[in-house]
């Protein structure tokens, strides 16, 4: 319904706002610019498998992003007069839809920060965030943004150029499009949640992608955690004399499966931002501490490109199948200490580390990885919470990736 409600700076704006709320199911207006913007093209010899324009949809955008499992939620508003900001915790989806409509009637910004927190953060910031259920995009669209190389001059280029980076990288279509009264905020929402450390990592490798390819997106938003974003069904006051609608375009009624998506930017990173990556000056030693009271030396390894595939070839042999002493002390620890190390390779070795104990590195899945064990973990679970432990600059093993490669050998591999 159009009613007119008196908002912060005592002008009336025409309040868009429904019964149940201005974001979740609430579509506001369609993005008529977008029709026939994104349809099967070809960019660069690729076949766009796109197969319509990202406008409609039948899925939701707040229930797809928050799932309220054992999570709270937080809403950020800006005065447009002041410029201040407030954030307010939100604990249930109604009370999120609720606040959005009112904050908005009264012609404040209204935004929100995708990631899900703990139920007893008190604030919103990166050390509360419990998980994650995505990944986003900011593009920005004005003609001073153009000039500055910063973003694009109209809203058709900026699609058009979304569009020509998920099929350069292979990446899945975007499962949510926000047109946030400027540019476009962009969302691809897997169907699990991701856990913050792990989801860093995958961030900065989107964020990467994005300057790899070209496409020309905030970097301050990417890999920013506790990122706020426009809520869609609100308004933009940037310019408070023309405020402009916050649109939900379009909402996948299907979201991705978290390891579609993991996997698709673990190649696409590969493909596209190794050769660029700059190499360990001088051939940089990368030093594992020794166990106090062995009287082991230290070992020396030289930590370059050669060496990560040289690894990866003599984890193929190795099952993560192994007794959990046996996978984390000798095989878990020397990578997390390799990674510790060599800042440059921690996001390779990581990764190296988790697609072998998942099984992809050997095209063999580990029942583990997605089977709580004793002590109530899935075997991705413990792998973080392991990775995280012996990347911690106080631990100290005995291992070493000369560990790995004995293993290795002892099962037939040749180096």
């Amino acid at each position: 319904m159009q009613e007119e409600i008196q908002s912060v700076s005592g002008q009336s704006w025409p309040a868009k706002v429904k019964a149940d709320g201005v974001i979740g199911v609430c579509r506001l207006a369609s993005a008529s610019e977008l029709v026939g913007l994104v349809e099967d093209a070809a960019v660069g010899g690729v076949l766009m498998a796109w197969d319509s324009a990202l406008d409609g949809g039948s899925g939701d955008f707040l229930p797809a992003v928050w799932s309220f499992e054992g999570t709270v939620h937080w809403l950020t508003t800006r005065n447009p007069l002041t410029g201040e900001f407030q954030s307010m915790r939100v604990g249930s989806l109604s009370d999120a839809l609720k606040r959005a409509s009112e904050l908005a009637a009264r012609g404040f910004d209204v935004y929100l920060s995708p990631a899900e927190f703990a139920l007893g953060a008190r604030t919103r910031k990166a050390q509360d965030v419990a998980c994650v259920r995505g990944i986003w995009l900011d593009i920005d669209v004005s003609a001073v943004k153009a000039e500055q190389g910063q973003g694009y001059a109209t809203r058709q280029e900026a699609m058009a150029a979304v569009k020509a980076f998920c099929v350069k990288a292979g990446l899945p279509r975007p499962t949510h499009v926000v047109g946030s009264g400027g540019g476009w905020h962009i969302y691809w929402v897997v169907d699990a949640p991701i856990e913050p450390t792990q989801w860093l990592i995958y961030a900065k490798m989107f964020k990467a992608l994005t300057k790899s390819l070209g496409l020309l997106a905030d970097p301050t938003r990417t890999a920013d955690i506790a990122s706020l974003m426009r809520v869609p069904g609100t308004f933009n006051f940037k310019d408070k004399a023309n405020p402009r609608a916050v649109e939900l375009t379009y909402a996948s009624a299907t979201l991705i499966e978290k390891s579609v998506m993991l996997r698709a930017i673990d190649v696409a990173h590969a493909r596209h931002c190794e050769a660029g990556k700059p190499q360990t000056p001088a051939l940089l030693k990368m030093q594992v501490s020794r166990r106090p009271g062995t009287g082991v030396l230290p070992k020396q390894w030289l930590m370059v490109p050669a060496e990560l595939t040289k690894l990866a070839s003599a984890l193929c042999v190795l099952s993560p199948d192994c007794d959990e002493p046996t996978w984390s002390l000798k095989f878990i620890a020397p990578m997390a200490h390799a990674a510790r190390e060599n800042p440059q390779y921690a996001l390779d070795l990581c990764n190296l580390a988790r697609n072998w104990s998942n099984g992809s590195l050997r095209g063999l899945a580990c029942k583990a990885w997605t089977t709580p064990g004793g002590g109530g973990f899935t075997g991705e679970q413990y792998f973080e919470k392991q990775w995280k432990r012996f990347l911690n600059d106080n631990f100290v093993g005995g291992c070493t990736l000369g560990t790995i490669y004995f293993h290795a050998k002892k099962a037939g591999w040749q180096e």
